[in-house]
């Protein structure tokens, strides 16, 4: 198994709380698939720069999350479809 980078990480991250429209941040590692330590510091990150918000105990992206998933997904679609040709 590949090590994944920090965008994608991030990428992963924000996607599982788009999804589910709102979760705990218990469920957003585990869809996520990662460690405790590994994800709290994405998480944190994300957290710390407007990305995702709080609301008693639920996370969601914020505006600027929205944004910054949308462009980590074009740069995956991107790099797939390189790996791809």
């Amino acid at each position: 198994m590949t090590r994944r980078s920090a965008w994608k990480i991030f990428h992963d991250v924000l996607k599982v709380i788009k999804e589910s429209d709102g979760c705990k941040k218990t469920r957003v590692m585990q869809d996520s698939h990662m460690s405790w330590g590994a994800f709290n510091a994405h998480f944190e990150f994300l957290l710390e720069n407007n990305f995702i918000e709080e609301d008693e105990k639920d996370y969601y992206l914020t505006q600027e999350g929205e944004k910054l998933l949308s462009h980590l997904s074009e740069v995956n679609k991107t790099i797939n479809k390189c790996k791809k040709q």
